[in-house]
C-alpha cells in the first residue's frame, strides 16, 4: 500500500502488524499525511522488504505482537540495520483480541 497526499512526500515508512484491520486503519492514517507506506502481516515479509531498500524508512510501526519474530525483536533487527529509523512499538488488538486473552 502506498500512497502520496497532494503531491507531498513526507518520507517512507513500515507498518508490521498481523491485525489486519489496525495495519490498515494505520497505513490508511499515514498514507493520508502524505507518507509512502508498506505494510506487512509477518516479520519475515517485513525483513525481507527492509534488506532489500536502498532508501531506508523514516519510521516504522510494529506491533508487539507479532507471531514469529516477536515486534521488540524485529524493531531491534531493524534499528541495526538502518540506525536513522524510529520506530513506534504499539499494541494492535484486533476484535477476536479480548476471546484469545481469556478475557
Amino acid at each position: 500500500m502506498g500512497g502520496r497526499r497532494r503531491g507531498m512526500f513526507r518520507g517512507r515508512v513500515l507498518v508490521v502488524s498481523a491485525e489486519r484491520e489496525g495495519r490498515e486503519a494505520i497505513a490508511s492514517l499515514l498514507v493520508g499525511e502524505g507518507f509512502d507506506v508498506s505494510a506487512f502481516e509477518s516479520d519475515e515479509e517485513a525483513r525481507a522488504w527492509a534488506s532489500d531498500l536502498i532508501e531506508r524508512p523514516c519510521l516504522a510501526v510494529i506491533d508487539l505482537a507479532l507471531p514469529a519474530m516477536k515486534g521488540f525483536d524485529l524493531a531491534c533487527w531493524l534499528v541495526d540495520a538502518s540506525p536513522q529509523t524510529k520506530v513506534l512499538l504499539t499494541a494492535i488488538a484486533g476484535p477476536e483480541a479480548p476471546r484469545r486473552q481469556g478475557m
